[in-house]
Parts: structure tokens; C-alpha cells; sequence
């Protein structure tokens, strides 16, 4: 089932109400900055949002999905029509559109471009209700005043389709690049082009292995089209060339050239690309390392080769999930959302991370949402600052909201401290000869703060035989054997075990059966420690067989509880973590709750 289905399967469950649209209410929102919240508005009732597009006259189109019942007889459907707005520069409603494709009960907006007749295109998703239901991506021309010019979808019914971003070409005729998945896993990268009309020009679906797809599409500096995302491996199968994809496209739709910047076991993959002047690309994409969720900027060439990139982390448990990339000012902003808290209690925020033109960060703004349920796509606003837009729970119903930004007052790097010590996390690398792993460098602040140093140390191999260093940190696997990686920071250092595994390898197979601890969640008293299991469940037989001296080990707050090699987890002090166990190319997790000791802690 396609994420969207899923989404809106969750949401038809607790649908108990429906209230009028169109007017838009007035919310006040707070910041974690200085930053200045200009206004915050929400529309609908049992609505989302997702897209925002600035337009040419000062004003926003809002794009998401609105849910309203439909009497059926002694049991009432539900109908979800694509939900659009045209908005003054002040967020009011100067007309609304809401549509449902061909008699679809499921339909949504996801975002828009403004097109050179002072229209509007359209694109989204509409779900194919004959036999078993699937998404298809679904377009819809508007004219300048709403009005429906045309419509329609692509039918592929090998895949559920999620368009990300369309192109309007000199000739009048437009672009659409998006992803799907197939029933089985795996995701396909395609790209359409239709006519002023809407008439299909050409489909194409790229393929670079079992599994890729296209996340964002613009047109090319030097001509042409530049689309980015990832190629991977679905979760079952064994094998893990996780990479961010580049392709340049003519408009025909055949590939020019394509570049992969390979992260293995790292579900690595691109979400924006915006031109960086007039020479080359400046692309955001995101790869876990130890379940840390990492964002990359990287700065390519014309041809997409890279010249420098730079990574960013938050602290502990939270982490960043970014779905654009702007230009902002003298810099750049990513825009998305900050998760916070235990897995089983997530707080989400809109994040906007600003960096300068060499991505050097500047400053992370985070705006207080306590209802928000989800983040869509933003953009700049015509002023300069910034507009989010997202879906919050009010009482027994979800709405769309908008929050305006003023400009950033950045005044340069914003952690301009001096870090007391700096080290890797984790305690092994483990790679294959002739693969490539990430590592993860941080700086360690009096204050006990932590900040992300990935790409900004210098890095060199104690033996060379054994593997290589590139300038951001990733080893290359040479030969099999153990050796250091060591970097250097500010007259600092640090190193981490390296350990370069034979090519034919099982290590980094998927785990056949399941994984899984002793307990959901353990419960134990500062000062204290209790010993854990990691078993492998098979399928076939139902064996339980335990690897707990072969998996490894991470806790997201080790100065609550931490865990040793052998399956220790030692209690540090009160309060809550969570435990990660990995093993092959498997991993689980468990809630950790350490109490106050009967006497001092220690």
C-alpha cells in the first residue's frame, strides 16, 4: 500500500465530523527564535496541507486535500477532493477549487507551478477505484480565476504514483518528474511529458538498479532538465548500493548523463535541487548512519561532479526530516520538519535550517506547533521570507495551516564556540573491500552540546593498505583487515576502528526472519545494569537463535543508559532513551526508562 493510502486509511479511522470550508481563521504561533511570525492561518475542515506556491501577484496558491461526507444510505462515504486556494499576500481566500477525478473518492494537491498564460498546472494524486485501487498521478490546468480547463491522470497501473515537481517548457508544453512504487517494494523514477492540452507527448521510467526514483525536477542551467533522488534496495533484499542519483535529461526525455554518490546501507537519497549560480547545482539529500538522520548540501558542478559538501546533525534522539531547498537571501534555507521526544510520544515543529553561501550553517528556526500532525512543502515568500504549510489536529478534526515568516536577520555563523573535544559516534566502522561507508564526526562543547563536524575535519587512514579517507569522511574498503580512521579539528583529534570485511561477505545481509530484543522496553535504577538478548526468530521452523554477541549496540542518550559490546545496558542517570540493536543489515529498537536510584547516583 502506497504511503498516501496509508496516510489516508489512518485518518478515514478517526474521521467522526465535517465542518464548512473556505474561511480561513486567524492562529496566533510562536517561534524558538527571534524570528518574527508574520501570521498563521488555518482552512477547512478534515483538511491537509500540502504545497504552497508563491504566485506572481504577491499572493500564495495553498494546495492539499479536503474530506467531506457523502450520504450513502444507512452508512455514509467519504470523499477526498484535491483542495486548492488562491490566497491574498495576507493568507485571506480569494477563491477556492476542489476536485475529485472521474468520480475518485481519494484525491490530493501536492503542489503547482503558474504557468505563462497566468494560469495554473496542477499535480497531484487521484486513486484508480476499478478492481484493486492505486494512486496515479494526477494533473489539473486551472485558469487564473480557478476555473477548471482540463484534467486527467496517467495510468500505470504497475505502480503507486507520487509526482514531485513539474517543468513548464518554452513551447507551452510541460514536464512532470515523480516516483512510484510497485507492490513488491520497488520504486521506479519516470517522467512525463504532456502538451498545453494535456495530451501525453512521452512517458519514460529511468532504471539504475532494482529501486530508484526522482524526488525533484528543474530545468537545467546549460539546457535540458535536471532531475534528482536515489537509487536503493527494498528492505527485504539482501544488498545495499544506497546512492543520490543526478540525471540530465533533453527534452525528449532521454538521459545526457547520470551520477551516483554512492552511501551504502544508508538509504541515501536526494529531495531538492536548486541552481547555484551559473555554475553548477546545489542538492539537499538526507542518509541515516546508527538510525541519525543526516542532511548533506552538496555543491556539483555543470556535470554533476561534487565540489564540496557540507552535513548537518541535531543532537540526541531528535532529529530533521527537509523536503525543500531555497534560496534565501545571501544563502539558503531547508525547510521541513524536527522530530523530539521518544518514539512512542514524537513532538513534530517546522524546522527551517539556514546556511550561507558556502553552506556554512547559520541558524535553526523552530516554530511551536503543539497539534502539528504533518509538514508539507514550503517555499520563499515574495518578501523574503518564508511560507509553511502543514496539518494540525483541532479537537476531533484535521486542518490545513499556513504560517508566514518574516525575512531572517542572520548575522553570520550562528556557533562560533570552540569545542572541548571531538569524536566519532560509534565505536566500528564495518564496510566490504570496494565499498564506501560514511562516518559521523562531532564537536563536544563545554556546555555538553554536540553539533555535526562531518565535513569540516581533516581525516587520514592509519594504514592505507587496508582502506582510503575521502575529505568528508567516508572510507573506501582496500583490502581486508583492521585499521584506524583519525581526524583532525582545531588542534583536536579523534579516531574509530575501521574494519574492513572479504567482498563476499554476509554481514550486511538482511536478517532472514525476524529480529527482535528480549522486551519492547526495559525499566531499571541508576547505578544499576541488566543484561538483554537479540534473537533472530525464523519464519520457516519458528528458532529463536541468539546473536546478541554478534549485534551492535547504540543508545540515543548514553548519559541515561548505555550499552556495552557483550548486551550490558547500564543505567547513568533518570530519565527516558531509546536502544538500538543491529545485526547483518537489521536493526531494532526498545524505550528505556532509568529511575532514581535508592541512594546518590553515580
Amino acid at each position: 500500500m502506497s504511503r498516501f493510502l496509508l496516510r489516508f486509511t489512518s485518518m478515514m479511522l478517526v474521521l467522526l465530523i465535517v465542518l464548512p470550508g473556505g474561511k480561513a481563521e486567524v492562529v496566533r504561533a510562536e517561534s524558538d527564535s527571534q524570528t518574527h511570525m508574520e501570521w498563521s492561518r488555518e482552512y477547512g475542515s478534515w483538511s491537509a496541507g500540502e504545497g504552497v506556491l508563491p504566485t506572481s501577484d504577491g499572493g500564495y496558491l495553498a494546495l492539499g486535500s479536503y474530506t467531506e461526507v457523502v450520504p450513502a444510505g444507512e452508512w455514509d462515504d467519504y470523499e477526498q477532493q484535491a483542495y486548492i486556494m488562491k490566497l491574498s499576500p495576507e493568507g485571506e481566500v480569494k477563491w477556492e477549487q476542489r476536485l475529485a477525478y472521474g468520480g475518485s473518492s481519494t484525491n490530493e494537491a501536492l503542489s503547482a507551478i503558474e504557468t505563462r498564460d497566468g494560469g495554473y498546472l496542477v499535480y497531484g494524486t487521484s486513486t484508480n477505484q476499478a478492481g484493486e485501487p492505486y494512486s496515479q498521478m494526477y494533473l489539473a490546468k486551472l485558469d487564473a480565476d480557478g476555473g477548471l480547463k482540463w484534467d486527467r491522470t496517467q495510468d500505470d497501473p504497475y505502480i503507486y504514483s507520487t509526482p514531485k515537481a513539474a517543468v513548464e517548457l518554452e513551447d507551452g508544453s510541460f514536464v512532470i518528474g515523480g516516483k512510484g512504487i510497485s507492490k513488491m517494494g520497488y520504486e521506479s523514477a519516470y517522467a512525463l511529458k504532456v502538451d498545453g492540452q494535456g495530451q501525453e507527448l512521452w512517458y519514460n521510467k529511468y532504471r539504475y538498479a532494482e529501486s530508484q526514483y526522482f524526488d525533484d525536477l528543474i530545468p537545467a542551467v546549460d539546457g535540458g532538465l535536471i532531475a534528482v533522488g536515489a537509487v536503493n534496495t527494498p528492505e527485504y533484499e539482501a544488498g545495499d548500493p544506497d546512492a543520490l542519483l543526478i540525471v540530465k535529461l533533453n527534452a525528449d526525455g532521454q538521459e545526457v548523463w547520470s551520477k551516483q554518490i554512492s552511501d551504502p546501507h544508508t538509504d541515501r537519497g536526494a529531495f531538492a535541487v536548486i541552481p547555484a549560480g551559473d555554475d553548477g547545482y546545489l542538492i539537499g539529500s538526507q542518509r541515516v548512519v546508527d538510525q541519525q538522520r543526516i542532511t548533506i548540501l552538496t555543491k556539483t558542478d555543470l556535470n554533476g561532479e561534487p565540489q564540496w559538501e557540507k552535513t548537518f546533525k541535531t543532537e540526541g534522539s531528535d532529529y530533521e526530516v527537509f523536503n525543500n531547498l531555497i534560496p534565501l537571501g545571501d544563502g539558503y534555507a531547508l525547510l521541513g520538519g524536527h522530530y523530539s521526544g521518544s518514539p512512542s510520544n514524537r513532538k513534530i515543529q517546522y524546522d527551517v535550517l539556514t546556511v550561507d553561501r558556502d553552506g556554512n550553517l547559520l541558524n535553526r528556526h523552530l516554530f511551536k506547533e503543539a497539534a502539528l500532525s504533518r509538514f508539507g512543502i514550503g517555499a520563499a515568500g515574495p518578501d523574503g521570507g518564508v511560507i509553511v504549510p502543514g496539518t494540525v489536529l483541532r479537537e476531533e478534526t484535521t486542518k490545513f495551516q499556513l504560517i508566514k515568516v518574516a525575512p531572517f536577520q542572520e548575522q553570520g555563523p550562528a556557533d562560533d564556540r570552540k569545542p572541548t573535544s571531538i569524536a566519532f559516534s560509534g565505536k566500528e566502522l564495518k564496510l566490504k573491500e570496494g565499498e564506501t561507508v560514511p562516518s559521523v564526526l562531532e564537536a563536544v562543547y563545554e556546555d555538553g552540546s554536540h553539533s555535526d563536524l562531518s565535513t569540516a575535519a581533516v581525516y587520514s587512514i592509519e594504514d592505507a593498505s587496508i582502506a582510503e579517507a575521502d575529505p568528508s569522511g567516508r572510507v573506501i574498503g582496500v583490502s581486508r583487515g583492521k585499521t584506524y580512521l583519525l581526524a583532525e579539528f582545531q588542534g583536536l583529534s579523534a579516531r574509530i576502528k575501521v574494519q574492513v570485511l572479504p567482498k563476499d561477505s554476509d554481514e550486511f545481509d538482511k536478517v532472514k526472519g525476524r529480529l527482535q530484543l528480549d522486551s519492547d522496553e526495559y525499566s531499571l535504577a541508576a547505578g544499576t545494569q541488566i543484561d538483554i538478548r537479540v534473537t533472530v526468530l525464523d519464519y520457516l521452523t519458528g528458532k529463536e537463535t541468539d546473536v546478541t554477541k554478534q549485534a551492535k549496540f547504540r543508545s540515543e542518550n548514553p548519559d541515561i543508559a548505555d550499552i556495552d559490546a557483550e548486551g550490558n545496558l547500564v543505567g547513568k542517570r533518570a530519565g527516558n532513551t531509546t536502544i538500538y540493536a543491529f545485526y547483518k543489515g537489521s536493526h531494532v529498537m526498545a524505550d528505556v526508562q532509568v529511575m532514581r536510584s535508592a541512594g546518590p547516583e553515580r
